[in-house]
C-alpha cells in the first residue's frame, strides 16, 4: 500500500514534497482524494520531492549571494562521476565525455586522480603512475576541459589497496584476519598483487 501524506502539512520539506507528488499524481490521471485531502507517494516521488527539499532548505542560505559569490560546494547539485582505470589514458575519450557532461547538464564531476595508482606525474616514491601515464598529467587533462566548460571538479583518492613496497614501510596501515594474515585484492584482476588497506589503521 502506498504510503499517504497529507497535502497540508506546514512543514517546509514536505509541503515542497507534497506539491511535486500532486503533479506527479495528475500528469499520471491520479486525482488528489479531496475528501481525505490525501494523495499516493510513489518512490519515485518521494525522492524527487527530497532532493527538492534539500535545494529549497538550501535557497535561504543562497539568498545574500548572487554569481561568483556562491561557493562551489553551495551551488553544485548534479553530479557525475568517471572511475578511471589504469588503461584509460590510452582510450580515454575525451570528447565523448563532455557532450556527456553537456548532455546531462551535469554540474560537478568527480575524477579518479589517484590512490592505487596516480593519473597525474605524483613524485611520491610509493605513489606510482599508472603505466599508461608516460609524462602526462591525465587528470589535469580532465580537469581542464571540465572548467572549460562550466563543471566543478572534485579530485577522487580512492586508496583501498596498494603494492607491497607499500605495506613493507606501513603494515599497520592495512586489513588482517584473525589469524593476523594480511589481506590480498582478490576482486579486481588488474591489481590482484595489491594489499588492503584497513579503513581502521592509524
Amino acid at each position: 500500500m502506498p504510503t499517504q501524506v497529507r497535502s497540508q502539512e506546514r512543514i517546509p520539506d514536505l509541503t515542497v514534497l507534497t506539491t511535486i507528488t500532486k503533479m506527479e499524481s495528475r500528469r499520471k490521471g491520479n486525482p488528489i482524494n479531496k475528501k481525505t485531502n490525501l494523495l499516493p507517494l510513489t518512490r519515485r516521488g518521494f525522492n524527487t520531492g527530497a532532493l527538492a527539499s534539500l535545494a529549497a532548505m538550501a535557497a535561504p542560505a543562497q539568498s545574500a549571494e548572487s554569481g561568483d559569490d556562491v561557493p562551489w560546494y553551495r551551488r553544485t547539485f548534479r553530479w557525475g562521476q568517471t572511475n578511471l582505470n589504469e588503461k584509460d589514458p590510452q582510450r580515454y575519450d575525451a570528447g565523448w565525455w563532455r557532450r556527456q557532461w553537456k548532455r546531462t547538464r551535469v554540474q560537478g564531476v568527480v575524477v579518479s586522480a589517484g590512490g592505487i595508482v596516480a593519473y597525474y606525474p605524483s613524485k611520491f616514491p610509493l605513489h606510482y603512475r599508472t603505466k599508461f601515464l608516460a609524462e602526462r598529467d591525465f587528470y589535469g587533462e580532465i580537469t581542464r576541459a571540465a572548467h572549460e566548460d562550466g563543471i566543478v571538479v572534485l579530485a577522487r583518492m580512492d586508496s583501498n589497496r596498494t603494492s607491497e613496497e607499500f605495506y613493507k614501510q606501513h603494515p599497520d596501515w592495512f586489513a588482517v584476519d584473525a589469524e593476523g594474515t594480511v589481506y590480498r585484492n582478490t576482486e579486481h584482476t588488474e591489481h590482484t598483487e595489491h594489499f588492503v588497506t584497513c579503513v581502521d589503521s592509524p
